[in-house]
Parts: structure tokens; C-alpha cells; sequence
């Protein structure tokens, strides 16, 4: 009997790579597949500490290992790069960005070798206020005849 073939790896583009969970498979699985850490798949598609995944489940897999930035208005590579202390020319590689290295507003690029931003983690540690139960206000004390 012949050896079952062996499934051929993703392939491999700039960015993110979309791909669809099929039964049976796991988040450390895919992750390297696609020659990823499984935190940076786990980050990339906003997935808890368990990392559950289930079988039609659409992600982004990152082509490369690094946090995932969605650049806001105003944006250029340059300061996105210095953020998250990372190469210009890496980002702009991982993401095949064009010669002008321009970005849009929305667009998710792979940081590679990026390490989270000092005021994203911050923010991300700061527990969401809670509300707290309001009092009636004390009635006032009637005064003495």
C-alpha cells in the first residue's frame, strides 16, 4: 500500500494569510503550519487563553511571528515601526507593501520581530472600571421645634 500523502505546507504570503479551521484540527497545529508561534496566531485573531477553535472558523494567520496593527488615520510605517521597536524595512517585507510604503487606515499589518508598544500593554492591563451602586442621597435632618 502506498504512504498517505503528506498535506503540502500553506503558502506562504505577504501579511495575513486567511484560512478556515477544518475538523479536527488545533491552534498549535496550524501555527506551525504555517511556521508561526501559536501566540501570534492566538493574538492576531483576538482568541482567549484556550485558544478553542472549531471546524469553518475563519483566521488570519500571520506570515510571520510579531503582534498584528491595525493602522488608525494618520499613521505612517515609519512610526508604527518605531512603536513597536521594529525595522521599517521588515515590516514593509512581511507585508509586501509597496515602494512608496504607504499604508491605509484599517489596514492589519504583521509586525515581525515587534514587541507591543509600551501604551497598548498598559492599556490592555488596566482593569475596565466597574460601576459602582449609586446611594440615595441622606435626608435631611429634621431640625428641633
Amino acid at each position: 500500500m502506498p504512504a498517505p500523502a503528506a498535506v503540502p505546507p500553506a503558502p506562504r504570503q505577504a501579511g495575513l494569510v486567511a484560512y478556515v479551521v477544518a475538523p479536527g484540527e488545533t491552534l498549535s497545529g496550524i501555527a506551525a503550519r504555517f511556521g508561526v508561534s501559536v501566540e501570534t496566531v492566538r493574538q492576531a485573531n483576538g482568541l482567549g487563553p484556550s485558544g478553542g477553535l472549531r471546524a469553518g472558523q475563519a483566521l488570519q494567520v500571520p506570515t510571520a511571528n510579531g503582534p498584528v496593527h491595525t493602522v488608525a488615520p494618520g499613521e505612517t510605517l515609519s512610526g508604527i515601526a518605531a512603536s513597536y521597536r521594529a525595522d521599517q524595512k521588515s515590516v514593509a517585507a512581511a507585508n509586501g507593501l509597496p515602494p512608496s510604503l504607504t499604508v491605509r487606515s484599517g489596514q492589519r499589518l504583521v509586525i515581525p520581530g515587534g514587541t507591543q508598544p509600551a501604551t497598548l500593554a498598559s492599556r490592555a492591563m488596566v482593569p475596565t472600571p466597574t460601576a459602582t451602586p449609586t446611594r440615595p442621597a441622606p435626608r435631611p435632618t429634621p431640625k428641633p421645634r
